[in-house]
């Protein structure tokens, strides 16, 4: 329909579009993919649907444009901030993003506001509108430059 559009794509770059919070595929572009689509996988097509035939399975999906994103929704800040949070796998995201600035991790945990349940948690285990509103905090940081955002 309007708005939308369905593409076949392989599967792994499918399978990173649908992923949610905690998978294993779940990243940057999942995040931006969630906050601007609706997503949904339409079908699985196998090599056979193809000429010539590729060694890799494919999905139809479909994405929906969401009529309204969310209102903390930066596409700028979440551009610079997801790297920083996902590029190293597996690792806490204070960790992640102190690795990739050079900063201490206890300091990008306090210029993100994340309280002690939360520094232990990984870059995959946050919502796409969590990861805005850390997106917003440490632009807002770097805007203003070394002093912590408020509480």
């Amino acid at each position: 329909g309007p708005g939308g559009v369905g593409a076949p794509l392989q599967k792994e770059v499918g399978e990173g579009l649908l992923a949610g919070p905690g998978g294993r595929d779940y990243g940057p572009v999942s995040v931006v993919a969630a906050l601007c689509a609706g997503r949904r996988l339409v079908r699985r097509i196998g090599p056979q649907a193809f000429w010539p035939r590729p060694r890799v399975d494919s999905v139809l999906l479909a994405l929906d444009r969401r009529p309204r994103r969310p209102q903390v929704l930066d596409l700028g800040e979440l551009q610079a901030f997801l790297p920083l949070a996902f590029l190293p796998r597996r690792k806490r995201l204070p960790n992640s993003v102190a690795l990739a600035t050079g900063r201490g991790a206890d300091e990008v945990a306090r210029l993100l506001g994340l309280g002690e349940n939360l520094r232990t948690w990984r870059a995959e285990a946050f919502s796409p509108l969590q990861l805005c509103a850390l997106a917003h905090r440490w632009a807002n940081h770097a805007r203003a430059g070394d002093t912590a955002p408020d509480s």
